[in-house]
């Protein structure tokens, strides 16, 4: 499950890497063309760089807590199935008349 939640994490960090370069190559393409300065088409990428990081933090803080909440379920199952044990073997204690205070008892026959 946790090598689950890394790859998807990773996939997240190289979508927004691919969509840098992309943004980068547009930017640059429309300096070439004259149509923005070479500032202006800084600007639009660092802005976009500070947005994406900003986003890579909230993505990285929402896959850690999906990755708390499958795990804290996973623990409330596991508590859930190990009561379910202890109350089957009380049941079958008290059905063969045990409790947990009294010690098994043996009768010893004498076949002499």
């Amino acid at each position: 499950m946790e090598e689950l939640l890394k790859k998807a994490l990773y996939t997240s960090v190289g979508m927004i890497a691919y969509t840098a370069e992309k943004i980068q190559k547009v930017v640059n393409d429309l300096v070439a063309q004259s149509k923005i300065s070479e500032e202006e088409g800084k600007k639009i990428v660092d802005d976009f760089l500070k947005d994406t990081e900003g986003k890579r933090e909230e993505i990285e803080a929402k896959v850690k807590e999906a990755a708390e909440k499958v795990l804290a379920n996973f623990e409330f199952i596991k508590k859930k199935e190990s009561g379910k044990s202890g109350s089957r073997a009380e049941d079958i204690e008290s059905k063969l008349g045990m409790n947990e205070t009294a010690e098994p008892t043996a009768t010893i026959v004498d076949v002499n």
